[in-house]
Formats: structure tokens, sequence, C-alpha cells
């Protein structure tokens, strides 16, 4: 009975943020808003759309079962770039993308 509620668990962990990360993605990719606020950081436009597509593609993978560990290392790239960006340009909020890893490692270590 444990096993069958930490595995529900894990499976809507690994849902609910799957669908966040498409979501954070796809706002990043394809809101016209974030090209306007992604030019104070002065970095190409670019790179917005690699780090948006990366992000995109990690959390499609991580939501297919046979592929959710590749996923997972995707996305634990992509929110280490996101981070230490983030704290390049002194904006040192990054605790959401600690959050989000140690979700990913939980997914992956029940995997």
């Amino acid at each position: 009975m444990k096993q069958d509620t930490s595995k529900l668990a894990t499976t809507g962990l690994q849902w609910s943020l799957g669908l966040v990360l498409i979501y954070e993605g796809s706002r990043l990719l394809f809101y016209s808003g974030a090209a306007h606020s992604f030019e104070k950081t002065h970095l190409p436009q670019w790179f917005r759309v690699a780090i948006g597509s990366v992000e995109l593609l990690g959390a499609i993978l991580f939501l297919i079962p046979p592929v959710v560990v590749a996923g997972g290392r995707l996305l634990l790239v992509t929110f280490g770039v996101a981070a230490i960006v983030h704290i390049l340009h002194g904006q040192l909020d990054v605790g959401y993308l600690v959050i989000y890893a140690m979700a990913v490692l939980t997914v992956m270590t029940g995997r």
C-alpha cells in the first residue's frame, strides 16, 4: 500500500512539474513579452530561443517513461545554466530553480 502511494505521488510530481515546465518553456519561446523582457539581459535573442527550446524538449521527454531520466538530465542542465545567467545578472532569486531541480531528482531516483 505504501509503495503504491509513493509511486502515485512520484507520478503526480512528474506530471505536475512536466506540465508547468512545458508552459514556462512555451512562454519563453512564444510569448511576445518574453522577447521584450529578455532584451534587458543584453544577451542575444538566440540564447532565449535556445534555453526555451531545451527546456521545452526536456520537459516533454520528462513525461515519457522510457526517457524520463534523459529528460531530467536535460532539465537539470537547463536549470543550472539559467541559475548562472540569473546570478551573473544580479538576479539572486533562483530558489524556484533549486526546487525544480530537486523535484526532477526526486522523480529520477524513483524510476
